[in-house]
């Protein structure tokens, strides 16, 4: 479980610390606040931990450690220092020289050559597991990443297997248009997408698995009774089998709702195993392109999925999302204390948190909700 992030100097933040729930996280906010940002940093914290496994176990030591392409991939920059606070870097950054320099017209520019020695974020993400704590240090420098496990509350030199979850991330919008030789173009092509639709599409062509699936066979009962039907790959491409139809009569996926895409992407990745017990499912807008009706159904799901072993981690613009899933985390105590967590994002790097919507004292949602409300009290006046 992923128990805290602590943030100094990265992208929006100047410093920033989140404690999590470790059933259920929702990052509210206004549009380039950091909510993402968030949602990338655990997803390439936990890759770039995870390729420093050995026989199931994480090193306790990992220093000097030049791995860059993971950050960059998954945040779609050229450089690591993209990714430090501007304020900061700007702040830090040195003019070492500057020098006349021809350019291919035969016309020359002043370069200015700048030392970025000593610019870097220093972040932490902090893992619970059975009970004890342990504390990784992500260093983004100005070129390079380093990685030290600098507190370990634990008298022993490995730490214990499974102690990383395995992340899955789902972006704003559907992917099972874009699926259709997507990995081979990747190839061959600069495609405009970050890593995380690289990682996602991969695993949406995965064969459907007889094992590990079961528990989640009620939400997949749910998802296909709204949506009328059953999605399925083949030759490449999915289909959507409406229930009314013959045997033969699948439609081209493009031929469906955008909404029920959505539902249908997350109906695969539970069908194939993908997205499973103990894993983290780190889910940006889930309510994109989605009427009510179904914005509470997906509400309900994200709900179930977190009582069953799946820490969930969502960005949301939607009130009514919001509401929908108070009132469910609140009906009949389901949910301790510690399991789900508020994340209000006022503005760019500063964050408010609690443990119901009621802990934060400026919601934009809300305010710009109940700003509507007056100006169609008035026009009806």
């Amino acid at each position: 479980m992923i128990q805290q992030l602590k943030f100094n100097e990265f992208t929006l933040f100047k410093k920033g610390s989140f404690d999590f729930g470790s059933k259920l996280n929702i990052l509210i906010g206004e549009n380039g606040s950091g909510k993402t940002h968030v949602l990338k940093f655990l997803y390439a914290s936990l890759n770039l931990l995870s390729a420093y496994q050995k026989d199931g176990r994480l090193f306790a030591q990992i220093t000097e450690q030049n791995d860059t392409e993971i950050f960059k991939s998954v945040f779609k920059v050229g450089q690591i220092a993209d990714l430090i606070n501007l304020s900061f870097r700007n702040k830090n950054t040195k003019v070492v020289d500057m020098k006349e320099e021809p350019l291919t017209n035969g016309e020359t520019a002043s370069v200015i050559h700048r030392d970025l020695t000593g610019v870097e974020s220093e972040n932490t993400v902090v893992f619970q597991k059975n009970g004890e704590q342990y504390d990784y240090k992500v260093r983004l420098r100005y070129r390079d990443i380093i990685v030290s496990n600098l507190i370990m509350n634990s008298d022993r030199e490995e730490v214990p297997v499974g102690l990383l979850p395995k992340p899955l991330f789902l972006p704003t919008h559907e992917l099972l248009t874009i699926f259709p030789h997507y990995l081979a173009l990747r190839k061959e092509y600069q495609l405009p997408y970050d890593s995380t639709y690289d990682d996602t599409i991969g695993k949406l062509g995965l064969p459907y698995r007889n094992q590990d699936t079961e528990v989640f066979t009620d939400i997949v009962n749910q998802l296909e009774k709204a949506i009328g039907g059953k999605i399925f790959l083949k030759d490449e491409k999915f289909y959507f089998h409406p229930n009314f139809a013959n045997e033969n009569q699948a439609l081209d996926i493009n031929m469906t709702a955008e909404g029920w895409r959505k539902l249908g992407m997350l109906l695969q990745l539970l069908k194939n195993g993908a997205l499973r017990r103990g894993m983290v499912l780190l889910w940006d807008e889930p309510e994109a392109n989605l009427n009510p009706r179904l914005i509470c159904l997906i509400a309900l799901v994200l709900i179930q999925l977190s009582n069953l072993g799946i820490q969930v981690f969502l960005t949301t613009h939607s009130l009514f999302l919001l509401k929908e899933l108070d009132m469910l985390t609140k009906e009949k105590d389901k949910f301790k204390p510690g399991e789900v967590r508020y994340f209000n994002f006022l503005k760019p790097g500063k964050v408010e948190q609690g443990n119901t919507p009621e802990d934060l004292n400026n919601i934009l949602l809300l305010d710009e909700s109940l700003a509507q409300s007056d100006r169609y009290f008035q026009m009806e006046e």
